[in-house]
């Protein structure tokens, strides 16, 4: 039997024919390695959360108001790569993602795995609302959402899909008008 060239790596010793094997079926089962551009974070998690997120909808239609917000999944203080922390929540660490509710029911999760580059123009909480909202535009639902999740170009365009809209927002937000700054209104 020939002995093949083996690497240390440390202390170990790895046979370059394992490596070769492993590299080999890695790729084919499609498992990607941090860091590369097609690493998933979710991976082990995966099938759960996209056959969730696929039967969701198909169980119940959300009347007309619907809300979108972060929501504390579970106090976390675990290693995860999709683990936030919010210093302006109560929890601050935890798995967060974004829910969909009008009777309290999750018609989409959407678990913050790391900022999106697929559109950079857009800042994250638009890009969360475009999402998880997606399948209800057009519908002639209203979307209900706290100040993070609020921008002036993202109620534009709701309503441009026959889609409407409220929430906060803070008076020095980008993209706001001028003219709806500068005025004071009462209650």
């Amino acid at each position: 039997m020939e002995k093949t060239e083996v690497v240390y790596v440390g202390e170990e010793e790895i046979d370059l024919v394992d490596l070769f094997l492993w590299e080999t079926t890695k790729d084919a089962l499609g498992i990607s390695t941090k860091g590369s551009p097609q690493y998933d974070t979710l991976f082990k998690i995966r099938p759960l959360y996209d056959h969730l997120n696929t039967r969701f909808p198909q169980v119940y239609y959300p009347e007309q108001q619907i809300a979108v917000d972060e929501s504390m999944l579970m106090p976390f203080h675990g290693r995860v790569e999709f683990r936030q922390y919010l210093p302006s929540k109560p929890i601050k660490y935890g798995l967060y993602f974004c829910c969909e509710s009008s009777s309290g029911y999750v018609l989409k999760m959407l678990f913050y795995t790391g900022k999106d580059t697929t559109e950079p123009e857009r800042g994250h909480g638009e890009q969360v609302v475009r999402k998880v909202t997606t399948a209800y535009q057009g519908e002639g639902h209203t979307v209900y959402r706290d100040s993070f999740f609020s921008t002036f170009v993202l109620f534009k365009d709701l309503l441009q899909n026959q889609t409407t809209a409220c929430g906060t927002t803070n008076k020095n937000r980008k993209g706001l008008p001028k003219d709806l700054t500068d005025k004071k209104f009462e209650a």
